[in-house]
C-alpha cells in the first residue's frame, strides 16, 4: 500500500512525499534573492520552487529593468531552500536542469552561467549569500556513485512497468533491493559525516522515509550534534518520526480538531459514543492513493448506514487544483480535509496511503502501517473487522 517516487522525479516532489524540513516553531523569516539568468536564455521559462520549512510550492518573480528576476518570501527552518529549473527545450519542457540553493534572512544573489559542453545554466554559476552545499553533495554522490547507476539504469529501463505498478516481481527489485540498497549507503555516508549540515539535510530529505523510525529515532538522538537534532527541524523530525509509529490495536487514537474543505469543524472526539471512524491519509500526486479510492467509496457505500464515518486527510497536492478536481472525478462525498498539516504530523505524516480505523471509544481498531496489515493492498483485512462492527 506505500507509494515510493522513482528517483528521477523532480526535487519538488520528492520534498513533497518525503519527510519535509519543518520548523515546530511559527516565527517567520524573510528571504530575497536576485537571480541573473545567462546571457540568450529565456527569462520567463526558469521556474522556481520554495521549501519554506512548511510547504513545497511554486513560487512567482518580478521581473527587474536589468532582466533579474527577484524572489521574495517567508520561511521558518534554517534555510529557505529554492529549486530553480529551466527547460532543456522548448519541445520538451518537462525535462529541465536544476540546481537547488539555501538561502538565509541576507539578500541574496546568483548569477548564472550558461555551460558551453552542456547548455545548463547551473554548472557555473557565482552566489552571494546563498549556498548549495555543492562539494559535500558530490562528495555523497561519490560514495553512493555504483548504488545510484544501479538503480538509475534499472529505473530507466523498467519505468513503465514500475509506474503502473502492476509487476511485483520488478517493483521489488526496484524498491526493497535497490532503493533500500541506495539509501542505506546514504545513511552510511551520513553516519561518517555527522557534523555536515547537508548530512543533516540528506537525513531529513532524502533516508528519514526508507527506514523505521525507532531506528531513525535512535539515529538523530545519538549521531548528530545538538544544534541540528534540536533546531526547529530535528524537534519537528523527532515529532514527525514518534507519530510514524504504528498505532497499535487497542490503543487511543490521537485526538485532533480540524476544518474540512466545506468549513466544517471536524473534532475526533465530537464521533466518540456514536460513530467509528476511517481516518484515511493519502495525496493526489500518490499513485497508490488515487488506485484505491475506489475501495475507499466502497467501503463507504456499504459501511455508512452501520455509523461508520470517513475522514480522509490530503497532503498538499502540487497544484491545489489538483485536488479539487481528483474529489470530484472521484466523488468523494464523506468529510474531506486538505492539507492540515498539525494533522498529518500528529499521526507521521508518512507513508501514503494510510488507513485507521478507531472504534466508537477513541481505541485503534486498524492502522495500515502496523506490520500484520502490510499485505492488505485489497482491504480485505480491513472489511473483515468493519463487518463485525
Amino acid at each position: 500500500m506505500i507509494q515510493f517516487v522513482p528517483i528521477k522525479v523532480r526535487l519538488v516532489f520528492i520534498l513533497i512525499q518525503c519527510i519535509c524540513v519543518t520548523s515546530v516553531v511559527n516565527a517567520q523569516k524573510q528571504f530575497r534573492l536576485t537571480v541573473t539568468p545567462p546571457a540568450g536564455a529565456d527569462a520567463t521559462a526558469f521556474t522556481a520552487f520554495l521549501n519554506d520549512g512548511k510547504h513545497t510550492e511554486k513560487i512567482n518573480y518580478t521581473a527587474a529593468p536589468n532582466g533579474a528576476l527577484q524572489f521574495s518570501g517567508t520561511f521558518y527552518s534554517t534555510y529557505a531552500v529554492i529549486d530553480l529549473q529551466y527547460p532543456k527545450s522548448k519541445e520538451h519542457p518537462e525535462n529541465t536542469w536544476g540546481g537547488i540553493f539555501f538561502l538565509d534572512e541576507q539578500p541574496a544573489a546568483i548569477v548564472l552561467r550558461r555551460d558551453a559542453a552542456t547548455g545548463s545554466p547551473f554548472e557555473k554559476y557565482e552566489l552571494k549569500n546563498a549556498k548549495d552545499f555543492r562539494k559535500e553533495k558530490e562528495r555523497m554522490d561519490a560514495y553512493t556513485s555504483s548504488e545510484r547507476k544501479r538503480a538509475s539504469a534499472f529505473e530507466e529501463k523498467n519505468m513503465a512497468i514500475i509506474d503502473a505498478n502492476k509487476n511485483p516481481e520488478i517493483n521489488h527489485q526496484y524498491f526493497d533491493v535497490l532503493l533500500k540498497n541506495l539509501n542505506k549507503k546514504r545513511l552510511e555516508y551520513i553516519l561518517k559525516t555527522p557534523d555536515s549540515f547537508y548530512s543533516f539535510y540528506a537525513f531529513c530529505n532524502l533516508v528519514a522515509n526508507a527506514f523505521a523510525p525507532d531506528s531513525l529515532l535512535n539515529i538523530l538522538n545519538n549521531a548528530f550534534p545538538d544544534k541540528y537534532k534540536n533546531s526547529n527541524e530535528g524537534n519537528y523530525l523527532k515529532e514527525t518520526l514518534f507519530g510514524r509509529r504504528p498505532l497499535k490495536s487497542d490503543s487511543t487514537a490521537i485526538g485532533f480538531v480540524s476544518r474540512s474543505i466545506d468549513g466544517k469543524t471536524i473534532r475526533l472526539s465530537d464521533f466518540k459514543g456514536k460513530n467509528f471512524v476511517l481516518l484515511h491519509f493519502w495525496a493526489t500526486w500518490c499513485r497508490g492513493c488515487v488506485q484505491e479510492i475506489p475501495a475507499i467509496s466502497k467501503i463507504n457505500n456499504e459501511f455508512a448506514s452501520r455509523n461508520l464515518k470517513i475522514i480522509s486527510v490530503a497532503l498538499q497536492s502540487s497544484k491545489d487544483s489538483d485536488y479539487s478536481k481528483t474529489i470530484k472525478k472521484e466523488r468523494m462525498n464523506w468529510i474531506n480535509i486538505y492539507n492540515d498539516d498539525n494533522l498529518i504530523n500528529k499521526y507521521g505524516n508518512r507513508p501514503v496511503p494510510r488507513l485507521c480505523l478507531i472504534d466508537k471509544n477513541g481505541k485503534i481498531l486498524y492502522d495500515s502501517a502496523e506490520k500484520k496489515y502490510e499485505n492488505d493492498a485489497d482491504l480485505s483485512q480491513l472489511k473483515n473487522i468493519l463487518k463485525n462492527i
